[in-house]
């Protein structure tokens, strides 16, 4: 009699190779889906920190007096005089003061990774960035705020901010870079 059928060894190869593309396969989807985590951690990080960015650069926009600030001190003097015409007007900081259209002095600094937000009347500093995100460095460039220099101001933000990734282990950074001029033509 002839048994037709599969014998072991040929039984053993396929179920080797089977095992063998399985296990590759899974890989595969493991790091497609840690990648996937990734990318979505990146993209909320990206949104929340546009969201601080553009809050920032439009509220100066119609700004005026923008001058470095001590990211220590807890109530900024909006009085301070701006440097004088001719003067070394550059300055570099994590904090910096301006006055707002609506005439009212606000400030921004970077304090233990989290951007704060003050505003002349207000009742101090408040948190700005989402409580996720951290905020690893924040430098605010300006230049050309000397009193009656004939230079349009402008402010270069430098920042730099991190959140956890989520199952993956690390965090997930961005930096970004804008530079805002003030609207009104200085005179």
């Amino acid at each position: 009699r002839l048994l037709t059928g599969f014998t072991l060894i040929e039984m053993l190869v396929a179920v080797g190779i089977f095992s063998i593309v399985a296990v590759i396969g899974a890989g595969v989807v493991v790091t497609l889906l840690r990648t996937q985590e990734r990318v979505h951690a990146f993209q909320n990080l990206q949104d929340k920190v546009r969201y601080t960015l553009d809050y920032m650069t439009i509220s100066m926009l119609g700004g005026q007096d923008f001058r470095c600030l001590d990211p220590t001190d807890n109530n900024p003097n909006p009085a301070t005089p701006l440097p004088p015409s001719g003067s070394n007007d550059n300055c570099s900081n994590q904090a910096l003061l301006y006055h707002h259209p609506s005439g009212a002095a606000v400030a921004y600094r970077l304090r233990s990774g989290v951007i704060e937000t003050w505003r002349e009347g207000g009742s101090g500093y408040i948190r700005l960035t989402d409580p996720r995100v951290t905020i690893t460095n924040l430098r605010f460039y300006v230049s050309g705020a000397a009193a009656n220099n004939k230079k349009q101001p402008r402010v270069t933000i430098i920042l730099e901010a991190s959140v956890p990734a989520p199952r993956t282990g690390g965090d997930v950074k961005m930096n970004l870079e804008t530079t805002v001029s003030q609207r009104y033509i200085d005179s």
